[in-house]
């Protein structure tokens, strides 16, 4: 009998969504600002041992990118196998299931990559597109 392990990790393509000043700092600067693992009960709650992370989505059209995507915002297309060489995370569900019950909207696909410390450097090396929403209207 073969017994296997899964282990989930990194997703092989990430969606990371910010703003455009926020995605002019991060090609300027050329790293990633990660947000603390530690600020709050609920994050220290679904984090891991590390103290930052980057969040991004597995999806580009799941509820985090739906409910977020307006006028002024990017969406960077990420390599998540390149993230993996360095850096461990994995996918997090942050609302409770009774809310994506709910709302799809909240069903976020969250995936966490989570480092030590509070910036991933050379950061354009894992940016694959970049896409600006803008809305119409007429």
């Amino acid at each position: 009998m073969q017994v296997f392990q899964l282990i989930e990790g990194i997703s092989p393509i990430l969606y990371h969504m910010t703003s455009i000043y926020a995605a002019g700092k991060i090609v300027t600067e050329n790293r990633f600002k990660l947000s603390a693992s530690f600020g709050n009960d609920s994050e220290q709650q679904v984090g891991s041992q590390k103290h930052f992370f980057l969040s991004t989505t597995r999806s580009r059209m799941g509820g985090y990118t739906v409910r977020g995507a307006y006028d002024g915002h990017v969406i960077m297309v990420l390599d998540g196998k390149k993230l993996a060489h360095n850096y461990s995370g994995g996918p997090v569900q942050y609302w409770d299931r009774s809310m994506i019950a709910l709302d799809h909207k909240y069903d976020e696909t969250e995936d966490r990559v989570y480092a030590d410390e509070p910036y991933i450097e050379n950061a354009t090396k894992f940016i694959t597109k970049r896409r600006q929403y803008v809305t119409l209207k007429i």
